[in-house]
């Protein structure tokens, strides 16, 4: 599964789990050739790819007067022929920055030690310029609780910002891989999906009996998604897209019947290599074994059944 993390420019906020404190520092501003000068380039990424504006921002020197804000950001985008690439992003605001940098100066309030709330925030990576080229990575001051005050965030989200480069990085999805979940979208199925079949049966006793429908008898509009089980970077159990489509109201409730007509798991250790998802307009769901030991499972997570010929043959 492709992961979808994007920071989230201007004053899109991210929660966190936690609250931070933003110390307030002076430094000298880092001087650049023009302002035009690629200011995200000594942008450093998090841990997990993304640019947040971490506590290591500065406030402005007395002497500096920012005619500039640069964003920049790091997202996912499509190229032609090339499947998904992560994209540094950056963009320039040239108007409303006084009131920017006015909110910037604002002191930090001074830890009362009360209640605070445990979420945090994370703005995307954020830096002023000024007409002699300089660039000052700054941060928002910060209230009592270090979250970034709410004048510094007005002002940010106030900045028309236009995007001037945006310089290619690393792929996240292969061509191949994007017209397979371009694929996989029309028909409705989702890729990668979790192999809950592996994941759920481990520690599990073998046949184990099904404690009440699979879907319910009453479940309409089926999609089948048809997966080839693999594995991730990390050895984790997935699911890949092959094929899929929408039944109409006839075959689902035959496909919903045979389901529920399971009977009870059989002993069986053989790793199954294709498993048939069953999607209902309900939001139910159940995976099929559809070679190895033809097990069904379904979503509440306790319900394992044993597929029926005529369940395969459905489904096939």
């Amino acid at each position: 599964m492709r992961r979808t993390t994007t920071a989230v420019s201007v004053a899109g906020l991210v929660l966190l789990t936690a609250c931070g404190t933003q110390q307030a520092a002076t430094t000298t501003a880092t001087p650049l050739a023009s302002t035009s000068g690629p200011v995200c380039a000594s942008a450093t990424p998090s841990a997990n790819g993304d640019l947040y504006n971490a506590a290591d921002g500065v406030r402005p020197p007395a002497d500096f007067v920012a005619t500039a804000v640069v964003e920049c950001l790091i997202a996912a985008r499509p190229v032609a022929g090339d499947g998904v690439w992560n994209f540094l992003v950056e963009k320039r605001a040239t108007a409303k920055v006084a009131a920017f940098e006015a909110a910037l100066r604002r002191p930090d309030e001074p830890t009362t030690g009360g209640a605070c709330s445990a979420i945090g925030y994370a703005v995307t990576w954020f830096a002023l310029v000024d007409a002699a080229g300089r660039v000052v990575h700054a941060t928002i001051p910060s209230t009592s609780c270090g979250q970034p005050q709410a004048e510094g965030m007005a002002a940010l989200e106030a900045l028309p910002f236009v995007e001037v480069s945006a310089t290619r990085r690393d792929q996240v999805q292969t061509e191949a891989g994007s017209r397979l979940e371009a694929a996989a979208t029309a028909v409705g199925c989702s890729t990668p999906f979790k192999d809950m079949i592996v994941e759920e049966d481990a520690g599990r006793p073998a046949g184990s009996p099904s404690p009440g429908p699979i879907l319910g008898p009453s479940a309409t509009g089926v999609t089948l998604c048809r997966y080839a089980a693999v594995k991730d970077a990390d050895g984790s159990p997935l699911l890949t897209f092959r094929s899929g489509e929408k039944l109409s109201r006839a075959a689902s409730s035959a496909v919903v019947a045979a389901l529920e007509a399971s009977g009870p798991e059989k002993p069986c250790s053989v790793a199954h290599t294709a498993v048939v998802g069953v999607f209902t307009e309900q939001n139910g769901w159940a995976l099929v074994e559809a070679d190895g030991c033809h097990r069904v499972h379904g979503a509440d997570s306790r319900s394992w059944g044993q597929a029926t010929p005529e369940l395969l043959a459905l489904l096939h």
